[in-house]
Parts: C-alpha cells; sequence; structure tokens
C-alpha cells in the first residue's frame, strides 16, 4: 500500500489492519499488532518484539537459520510459517476490498486446518501397513469401477454463521469402514464439500483403497471437481490437495445422485452446525 501511495494511486496508506501505522510489508507481516496475534497463536507461538531497524525480508532469513538446525525440522518449521504469511496477507485483502472485520482467530483457526491436512497427508493419524488393494472386476457401476463408496453432505447456518461437513464410506460389500464430522472454516458450500472430500481421500488412501467413488447432491461440486478450478483461493488449496492424492495412486470420481441418498449423512453434519463436533468413526474389524 505504501508502494502504491507514493506512486498516487492510492489515497490512504494507513494498515487496514490496525488502522495506526503505515501499511508496509514489514509491518503487515511482523510489527502489526493483528500480525503479532497470528504468530502468537500460530503452531509455531512466536512472540515478536517492539524491533527497529529490521526488514520482514531479514527477519524470515534470520529465523529460519536459527531454526532449521535438520532436515526434518524444515517442513514443520516452513509449513506453518508460509501459511500465515499468506493468509495474513489474504486477510488484509479482505478487509481492504471487502469490507471484512480484522479478525486475528479466522487465520489463526485457518492455520491450524492447513497444518493438521498437511500433518494427515504426510504422516496421518490412521497410518495402516497394508498393502493397496487391488481393484475387484466384479465392482462396475454406472460411474465406473470402484472399491469404495463415500457419501458427502454439507450443512449451515447463518446465526452465528457455522459450516459443517459429514461423511461415510462403505465398501462394495456394503460394509461401512470409515465415517467422519466437522466443523469447516470453508468460505463457500463447494469448499466445505472439498474440505471432506480430502480428509475422506486421505483417511482411504491410509486404508490402501485406491478407488474412491464420492457421491453427492450438488451439481456444482462435480463441474469443480471436473475442471479443477476454483476462483476462491482456499478451495483451490483443496482441489490441489485431490491432485496430490491422485498424483499418489489414489483415484477420485464424483457421482450427483438425489438429496435422499445422502440425507442420513446430511443430518450427522446438522448436529456439527448446531453444536461445534469433531468426530471420527473406524470400523474396528478391519483395522
Amino acid at each position: 500500500m505504501a508502494t502504491l501511495h507514493s506512486r498516487g494511486i492510492s489515497n490512504d496508506d494507513t494498515c487496514p489492519l490496525c488502522n495506526a501505522e503505515k501499511d508496509t510489508s514489514t509491518h503487515l507481516f511482523l510489527l502489526c499488532s493483528f500480525s503479532s496475534a497470528c504468530w502468537f497463536g500460530s503452531d509455531l507461538g512466536l512472540h515478536i518484539p517492539v524491533i527497529t531497524n529490521v526488514t520482514i525480508q531479514s527477519w524470515l532469513k534470520d529465523y529460519i537459520s536459527s531454526c532449521l538446525t535438520n532436515e526434518d525440522q524444515k517442513l514443520v518449521i516452513l509449513q506453518p510459517m508460509f501459511s500465515i504469511l499468506w493468509l495474513i496477507w489474504n486477510h488484509r485483502n479482505k478487509v481492504l476490498h471487502q469490507g471484512y472485520n480484522p479478525n486475528p482467530l479466522e487465520v489463526i483457526l485457518t492455520a491450524k486446518t492447513l497444518s493438521c491436512r498437511y500433518r494427515t497427508a504426510y504422516t496421518g493419524p490412521y497410518h495402516h501397513t497394508r498393502e493397496p488393494r487391488a481393484a475387484k472386476s466384479n465392482h462396475l457401476t454406472a460411474a465406473g469401477q470402484y472399491q469404495l463408496i463415500i457419501k458427502l453432505a454439507e450443512a449451515r447456518r447463518t446465526k452465528p454463521q457455522r459450516r459443517a461437513y459429514a461423511f461415510v464410506a462403505v465398501n462394495m460389500q456394503g460394509a461401512e469402514v470409515f465415517s467422519g464430522v466437522n466443523c469447516s472454516l470453508a468460505n463457500t458450500v463447494i469448499g466445505v464439500l472439498l474440505e471432506a472430500m480430502v480428509e475422506a481421500g486421505i483417511i482411504a488412501k491410509n486404508y490402501g483403497f485406491q478407488h474412491v467413488l464420492f457421491l453427492t447432491d450438488r451439481v456444482n461440486l462435480r463441474q469443480v471437481f471436473k475442471l479443477r478450478k476454483s476462483t476462491d483461493w482456499l478451495d483451490s488449496s483443496r482441489i490441489a490437495d485431490l491432485n496430490f492424492l491422485s498424483q499418489n495412486g489414489v483415484f477420485c470420481n464424483t457421482l450427483v445422485v438425489p438429496h435422499v441418498v445422502v440425507k442420513a449423512v446430511w443430518c450427522f453434519a446438522k448436529q456439527a452446525v448446531n453444536t461445534p463436533l469433531y468426530y471420527r468413526w473406524f470400523n474396528p474389524a478391519l483395522s
């Protein structure tokens, strides 16, 4: 903003997050009270002191150099760090261009969600050592050949604004393999369902399934999944996660079904909308 102001493009170079200091990159990402709250509440738990004569670039370089003592720490430090940087920038733009009220808690919770998804994807609390399951040729549906069918549903309320999703996975013999329900910070209905697809897809991968069919009553979800494009950057990150799953041997597809098919799953999601809820169930007979 300070650069635009110097070029005569903007009439106000005040930080939109604190309305107290000039909006420079160092102030925005490091010295602003909003950013300090985000850093402290993040997985890194950084307390940013009042620093003078330092830039955000030099601070990042010094911090990364001091923390990365071995290769294993690299992604543990870099993932939450760059998530916070991007989320601060994105939130600042929402406040400036869309009239949002500054809310550091939104940045902190979104960063923690991204970190949890990262850890689940690379380590996985549902880790299984079993070999990938070979697809059986006798399970051929109108949508294709699959080993696992996952029903998805989302629910939402406006006051207070809250979104949630639920999923139930069954194998081709009709046995329930796993299920889950969770609140979501996604901005869109499609984002909520994409978040559900990513989490359920990761669990399916760790169970050894390679061919997964998602059932949804949202036509838009199938369109977004087919095009692999979205105007919302968070939705785009979830699509990137689905692409990552595909690159690692999990082949997914979607099928639009009547609401009655996913109504029971929708009821689970509705419970998480009324009362914040996080729940997972895994079939012990299949563990």
